[in-house]
């Protein structure tokens, strides 16, 4: 994960959220026995949703302060970069 910043994300500090509704590469972790994982979801402005619009019931920890214009593109990165561990 050299060069990626990762922001920590707390749905109870607004400081921690994204600034700009859209799709992020984000890292999930039901637990840390299992470890974390990288995927993409949207952020609408006030809670992260799937790809499928609903919204998303994955513990999200962290996310890429970069901003993607599409869901495939913010998969991409994930992937690329193995944001998991």
């Amino acid at each position: 994960m050299s060069g990626v910043e990762l922001v920590e994300f707390d749905r109870n500090a607004p400081e921690s959220h994204p600034a700009w509704p859209g799709w992020y590469a984000t890292v999930h972790c039901w637990d840390v026995a299992e470890g974390a994982f990288g995927d993409a979801h949207y952020w609408d402005g006030q809670r992260w949703l799937d790809e499928d619009g609903t919204r998303a019931d994955l513990p999200i920890g962290h996310y890429v302060r970069t901003k993607f214009e599409a869901l495939a593109e913010a998969k991409a990165f994930a992937e690329d970069h193995d944001l998991g561990w």
